[in-house]
């Protein structure tokens, strides 16, 4: 896969360039990627998220544009690259390893790869979201949540609750009986600096990457076991489907499936 384009609100990469504040910290854009195949074919229009912790954290947008319910407790879910701060060369860079990294020689082949990472513009995240869960909600289920390693979710009363970041292991059911495991890590903007500070500290790749979150990657405005696990409960349900497989493809665009632990910002 190329990518071929970047754009934001119809202005051209270029023209971001030019305007944009090398370092700026506190920046929520929604870019359009032109993306197409090795066979040169009519290539399509992906969409993602750029946001900066301090954007996150500032709550500069009142909702998740790419949610499937209407939630007030994420900040993010899918398809959005946190960053540390702008630094467009970077984001570029990563933009083309990440659409690089895909398998497939078509798009058709290859979309459902692509949509883990980014929002295709046939996607269905734009259908009417309460006729998605009242369709849905019978054919998948929340089954189960602990913490990687085993640790109880419900009851999770962080002594800092604006800096948690806990990896997630969730089981899900679906109507056919077929249950599968993905993970997740579930964070708040306050976590995921306070990740960045601990890594730098330590002399890691952190001090030279800005990438700091990408794929299988939930950030919380606030922490709260009850409200989260129930925000959980209708973001499964809103990934059902009546074919199983349906369902998994849906799950994996907010989860990483049957992988506990978070990942690597960075692909290949």
């Amino acid at each position: 896969m190329s990518l071929l384009d970047i754009s934001f609100g119809h202005q051209p990469w270029d023209l971001q360039v030019r305007m944009a504040h090398v370092g700026l910290e506190e920046v929520d854009y929604v870019a359009e990627l032109t993306i197409s195949d090795r066979r040169n074919s009519v290539p399509s229009l992906f969409y993602c998220r750029i946001a900066t912790v301090d954007a996150l954290a500032a709550g500069r947008r009142q909702r998740d544009p790419f949610a499937s319910t209407n939630e007030e407790v994420f900040a993010a879910t899918r398809a959005t690259i946190i960053v540390a701060r702008l630094a467009w060369d970077c984001v570029r860079s990563y933009l083309e390893k990440t659409v690089a990294s895909v398998s497939g020689s078509t798009l058709p082949e290859a979309a459902d790869e692509l949509q883990q990472y980014f929002v295709w513009e046939y996607d269905d995240y734009g259908m009417v979201r309460d006729s998605i869960e009242d369709r849905a909600q019978s054919y998948l289920e929340l089954a189960h949540v602990e913490l990687t390693g085993g640790g109880v979710f419900r009851s999770l009363y962080p002594s800092n609750d604006e800096e948690v970041d806990y990896d997630v292991v969730l089981t899900t059911r679906h109507r056919s009986g077929h249950e599968e495991r993905f993970g997740v890590r579930i964070v708040t903007p306050g976590g995921l600096a306070a990740a960045r500070r601990n890594e730098a500290a330590c002399g890691s790749q952190f001090d030279r990457e800005l990438v700091i979150a990408h794929r299988g990657t939930l950030v919380v405005k606030y922490f709260d076991w009850r409200e989260v696990l129930d925000a959980l409960r209708r973001l499964v349900r809103a990934c059902g489907a009546e074919a199983s497989a349906t369902s998994t493809w849906r799950l994996r665009r907010f989860f990483r499936s049957g992988d506990p632990h978070p990942s690597d910002p960075h692909p290949g």
